[in-house]
Parts: structure tokens; sequence; C-alpha cells
């Protein structure tokens, strides 16, 4: 691997073509799909522009169901107590997160069946822990482990049990009514159909399974590290609950529970970035890629086809040149800097940076 540092290179990489870098390429190397998820999420990897797109564009749709699943889901797993409860953080927001993210991708009553939350889960583990073991072995043998020890094959026979209904339903609904037939639901399941309208052998149970189980991956490893993270964070600066506290009640009285509150929570905005910027969620590297031709940067290092690059991640949200006290956690950081004239868009968490790196940049800006 070579890791790259600096504004000019991290803007050269954020520039790139898919032809030139790879993000895709980066991902199935490190979560040896092929060998943990499947080959066809490989070859075929559609359900990316399904996310970029369709459930990109139903955010705002979905929020009030969501909203009301993370209710019901804190309910359910934090209840109100007169007296104090042990509760474990990450399982916990696991199980959060998944019923969360599966209110919008395949609805209820599934999203809140514990055994297919448990298998979710589960299966975003297991990837991660094999992958480590698979990187560790011979190419020749990859295909051997992958067969024999990942849970891949159990994975996907149990969500084709839990979906094959639901699948089968839709397809005759579509069949007898056409796309847009009545009381259609609005889900990521729909818009991988509508993806796959005249391409057969995507609309397999089999394939869509897969794709979910992937996508399910994808939201709650990424969701459910940010959000641990934050609450640890919290839970060592309880100094500054009640401003966040006093921020959300205040926003939500005037917008309500939707979208455009969200986006107006700007010290809680901060406090989440700050968090990830100093405890490193995205890990000490970030932006990795593959060099799919010999890639030149713009001071004439030339990195050959087939290698791996990555940006020093840590390195660059603690670098001092960027961060005035890059070592202390300062919450209002960046709502402060949003403050300043010009600024009340820059440093947003979601908006991409060449000083911060979480979700990367350019066309393949992600956190992995």
């Amino acid at each position: 691997m070579v890791v790259v540092s600096g504004a000019e290179k991290i803007d050269d990489i954020r520039k790139s073509t898919l032809e030139q870098l790879s993000l895709l390429d980066a991902t199935i190397d490190f979560l040896q799909m092929n060998h943990t998820m499947g080959r066809n999420l490989c070859v075929d990897p559609y359900q990316v522009e399904v996310i970029r797109g369709a459930l990109t564009r139903n955010i705002v749709t979905c929020f009030a169901d969501v909203q009301d699943e993370i209710k019901a889901a804190f309910e359910d797993h934090i209840p109100m107590t007169e007296d104090w409860i042990e509760v474990s953080a990450y399982e916990t927001i696991l199980q959060i997160v998944c019923r969360a993210s599966n209110r919008m991708f395949i609805g209820l009553p599934i999203c809140r069946d514990p055994d297919y939350i448990k298998l979710n889960i589960d299966f975003t583990i297991d990837v991660f822990v094999f992958a480590r073991i698979i990187n560790l072995f011979p190419s020749i043998l990859k295909p051997i482990l992958g067969t024999l020890f990942t849970p891949r094959r159990r994975a996907l026979a149990k969500m084709m049990k839990f979906l094959d209904q639901t699948i089968r339903e839709r397809l005759h609904q579509e069949n007898v009514h056409g796309k847009d037939w009545p009381g259609k639901p609005n889900d990521l399941l729909s818009w991988l159909l509508d993806a796959t309208q005249g391409i057969k052998e995507r609309r397999t149970i089999r394939d869509l399974s897969s794709r979910m189980l992937s996508l399910n991956l994808g939201a709650i490893h990424t969701t459910s590290m940010t959000f641990t993270t934050a609450l640890y964070a919290l839970a060592t600066h309880p100094e500054y609950a009640e401003a966040l506290r006093t921020e959300v009640e205040s926003v939500i009285k005037e917008e309500g529970c939707t979208k455009v509150a969200m986006n107006k929570m700007n010290q809680l905005d901060s406090f989440l970035k700050e968090v990830q910027r100093v405890s490193g969620g995205v890990g000490a590297f970030g932006m990795r890629r593959v060099a799919r031709s010999d890639f030149v940067f713009s001071d004439g290092t030339v990195i050959p086809a087939g290698s791996e690059i990555a940006v020093a991640a840590l390195a660059t949200n603690t670098d001092e040149r960027n961060y005035e006290n890059a070592s202390e956690f300062r919450p209002w950081r960046f709502s402060d800097k949003r403050k300043e004239e010009g600024e009340s868009i820059r440093h947003r968490l979601i908006t991409p940076s060449l000083d911060f790196i979480f979700f990367g940049h350019g066309r393949s800006a992600w956190c992995v």
C-alpha cells in the first residue's frame, strides 16, 4: 500500500477518474468480497448506483418512518425505568441501527424480526473478521477458505428464506399490474427491482438477497461505529450534553422531527465531526483506491497499475497545520467556524474537504 498525505495529493485522488483509481477494487480487496460476500456483487455492483440514486432521493420521503423505527427501537432496548440499568452500548446500537436501516430497506414487519436482525448483524461482523483472516493467505488458497470457512452461504440461505415470499409477491404484482402497481412499497427492495427491469439474472431471489445482505453491512457497520464513538465521547464529556439537548429541543420545536431540522442542528453536527476527527473513527487510513492504470500525481510521482493507495486519514485530521490545538477535543470547533462569513456549509460533517478525511472525496466519496 502507498500512503499519501497533503492537500495536493489528496486533491489529485479526488480529481481522478474511476478508470484511474477505483474505490470498488479497493473495497473488494479490503473485504475480500469475492470470498466473503459473493462474486456477483463485484462484477455487477449496480446496487451502488441504487444507493446514490433512488435511496438518496427518498431520504426525505422515508424520514418519518425511519424516525418512528428509531423511537420504537429505543423504547424496546433502552426502556424508561425508575432504577439504573446496564446497557451494552455497541450491541444496543447495532440493534437500533439495523432496525432503522431496514425500515427503509424492507419495511414492517420484517425489519423488527429478531432473527432477521441477528442475521444481518452477525453477517456484518463475520465479513470483517473473515476478511482479515483471508487477507493473510496467498491468493491460491482464498477461494477454498471462502467456500469452507466463511458463513456466506449459510447467511445467504437464511436471507433467501426471509425474502422469498416478499420478492415473489412483488414480482407477481409487477407482472399483473405493471411497474408502478397500486400499493407498491417505497423501500430499497422496490428500488433494486426497479433497477433490474429487463435483466433476468438480477431478478432472482438469490441475487436480490445477496444485495440486501451487502447493503445491510454498509449501513450497519459505519453508522454503528460512528454513533458508538459519539456516545462514548459524550460520556467522557457530559458537560456538553445540556447544550446539545437544548439545541435539539429548540430546533425540533421549530421544524418538527424532519430532515430540515437535522440540517439546522449545527452544534450536534460539529460535535459529531469533532468526535470523528479526534478519535480516528475512519481508522489510520482512508480514501482507499486501487490504481487501474499507472497514476501520476501532480508532482510527478508515479503509482504503478495494481497498487493500492490510501490517505493518512488520522494524521490529516490531527495535523496542527490544519487545526489549532489539533489534539484537543473542541466540540464547537466546526460550528464556530460556520458562523464566519461564507463558511456556513464548508464545515459540515458530510461536506468533503482536503483537511478532514471521513467520507472521502470525489464521485467515490465514502468512508471505507
